[in-house]
């Protein structure tokens, strides 16, 4: 798993010597780099104030059914990602044009996991991605400090143009996780937006 996920995402190895020295500068320059990213993915124009209003669309999202609900192929950093999940829209990581099915995908660069059942901390989820750094995350809808529901959002160095690829990729990722919802290897599959980007 871990050989098929350095194949999309740039892997840095480095001892504990280098580390300890290099964590701080490493960070910052990883920040900096994150924020002048670009990629394709599709954001959904409905803004839900929460999940329940969500769901009661998700068919008119999902089909498009109207101005309103149409999801539209972006060119996208992530500042312009965090603003439109923090105004309630939707995404759905991979470029489909259309209804929301999988014979639909065209490519995908942006990945995404949703964890919320689990005995792990954040720093411990973080963790668990140190050496395949996440892009962003974010809270659920229902997120709750009792209950905590993270996204977690990952941009490939490649564009992957195969739905099978794409599919591979997420279960990669979800078996480096330990921990997610089992739909995330879906390649149409909806995000919903949330509380809180958390970075």
């Amino acid at each position: 798993v871990k050989s098929f996920v350095k194949t999309f995402f740039k892997i840095e190895e480095k001892t504990d010597i280098m580390e300890n020295k290099s964590d701080r500068k490493e960070d910052s320059m990883n920040k900096k780099n994150k924020k002048e990213l670009t990629f394709m993915t599709t954001v959904n124009r409905f803004q839900a104030k929460n999940k329940d209003e969500a769901v009661k669309f998700i068919s008119a999202i999902t089909n498009n059914h109207s101005e309103n609900f149409k999801s539209d192929v972006l060119e996208v950093d992530l500042n312009t990602l965090a603003s439109a999940i923090k105004s309630g829209r939707a995404i759905i990581p991979a470029v489909i044009k259309g209804k929301r099915i999988e014979k639909n995908f065209i490519q995908q660069q942006l990945f995404a996991l949703d964890i919320d059942d689990m005995n792990l901390s954040l720093n411990e989820l973080k963790a668990k991605f140190k050496k395949y750094p996440f892009a962003m995350i974010y809270t659920s809808f229902s997120h709750t400090e009792e209950k905590p529901k993270y996204r977690f959002l990952f941009v490939s160095d490649r564009v992957v143009t195969s739905a099978d690829e794409a599919r591979a990729v997420n279960i990669a990722l979800m078996k480096l996780a330990g921990t997610a919802d089992e739909k995330c290897k879906d390649v149409a599959r909806i995000f919903f937006a949330g509380k809180e980007i958390l970075e």
